[in-house]
């Protein structure tokens, strides 16, 4: 079983035609197989892309509903964690 960290990019590759590559398919495609971590900001990103390409006109509204009905189906786990390291050396 394979491991990958899920970035917003790859997400975002899925779907706009535009930014997919031979190398994000295959992440796609190998998604039944592999357990996918994404930090805890992750879904803020893609969040926030998604904003941009609907008002860029990438998307169209049906497209951000698919978009948002692929993310609350994907089975990544957040690690929520992976924020509280960036508080503590910045602030402390």
């Amino acid at each position: 079983m394979r491991k990958f960290v899920l970035d917003a990019s790859v997400l975002m590759s899925w779907l706009l035609p535009d930014e997919a590559s031979y190398e994000t398919k295959e992440i796609k495609n190998g998604f039944s197989d592999s357990v996918y971590w994404a930090q805890a900001h992750w879904k803020l990103e893609v969040t926030n892309s998604l904003c941009v390409a609907e008002g860029r006109r990438r998307l169209v509204e049906g497209g951000v509903l698919e978009a948002l009905q692929l993310l609350s189906e994907l089975p990544v786990l957040i690690d929520d964690s992976s924020d509280n390291g960036l508080y503590l050396r910045r602030y402390h």
